[in-house]
């Protein structure tokens, strides 16, 4: 017994440790009540070919990195990485002011189309949001509004940032989010329902990516993590009964502390030839990419 039990104490003693350390910083978030509509901020890159016959998707939590030349010389490291012909990013940090910095440089430097929206503004003027940059053009924008928690400390606004990418393999419907981590598995489904709504209304290919935050904890009181419900799978039933898939479901994490699958790229109407997830040095998350073709 003591054997099974000590697994699962120090895996919930090091999540604590992980909240305490965030719960310190210097910034804090503004109340889940206070979550208003933030301008986005979209801007043309150059026209690729549509030569292509397959499309290559990226997603990544840039864990708050800001540097345009430490994100794209990480990129160009890796094949995999390097042939994106879209990013989908979260925890995009933005200095106080009217532009997004560093992702906005990036997808200058690589000519890429771009869009950002803030889900949150920090007290200290500064923003955490989302951003799509793609080789192709995007159209049909919008921003979804999840729900929002009260989570005691650090709350935050989510959303959704959503596009459709005019791709070689057809008109492609893109969704990025980042849900919120001391949730329950109820409220984590609650939050992606505006998401599965929106796709059911849809009739073209859609992509959903990003950040989940599907642990296997329970938040007592939202600060204190015990063993919980294996989340990752629940959430992957549900979009699977609304006809997504995912090829990211063998159990390898995308987190690095404590072995926690929190991202993943869910699609439908269309197929995988090729994906995998490759460790990235500025952040404590995997990317995960997918290569996608037309179904045949």
């Amino acid at each position: 017994m003591v054997n099974v039990l000590l697994p699962c104490m120090l895996r919930s003693l090091l999540a604590f440790a992980l909240f305490a350390a965030l719960a310190g910083t210097s910034q804090v978030a503004a109340r889940s009540g206070e979550c208003e509509a933030i301008p986005l901020i979209a801007r043309a890159g150059v026209e690729a070919s549509p030569s292509a016959s397959a499309l290559r998707v990226v997603s990544l939590n840039l864990a708050k990195e800001t540097r345009a030349t430490a994100i794209q010389e990480e990129l160009s490291r890796f094949e995999s990485l390097r042939a994106a012909d879209i990013l989908l990013l979260q925890e995009v940090q933005a200095p106080a002011g009217d532009r997004p910095g560093g992702v906005e440089e990036l997808a200058e430097r690589m000519g890429l189309h771009f869009l950002y929206c803030p889900a949150h503004l920090w007290k200290d003027g500064s923003r955490e949001g989302l951003a799509i940059l793609s080789r192709y053009p995007l159209e049909n924008v919008s921003v979804i509004r999840l729900p929002a928690f009260d989570l005691v400390l650090k709350n935050r606004c989510r959303i959704a940032l959503s596009a459709v990418a005019v791709t070689p393999i057809g008109r492609v419907r893109l969704v990025n989010l980042h849900l919120d981590s001391r949730v329950t598995l109820a409220e984590r489904l609650e939050q992606l329902q505006p998401v599965l709504s929106m796709a059911g209304d849809l009739f073209e290919p859609v992509l959903v990516g990003g950040d989940f935050n599907t642990s296997d904890l329970y938040w007592l009181g939202r600060v204190l993590p015990v063993p919980g419900p294996d989340q990752e799978a629940r959430v992957r039933a549900v979009l699977e009964a609304a006809g997504f898939r995912t090829p990211f479901v063998q159990n390898e994490p995308t987190f690095d502390l404590m072995g926690l699958r929190l991202d993943s790229i869910y699609v439908r109407g269309m197929i995988w030839t090729d994906s995998g997830m490759q460790s990235i040095s500025f952040s404590d998350h995997r990317a995960l990419w997918v290569s996608l073709e037309p179904v045949p």
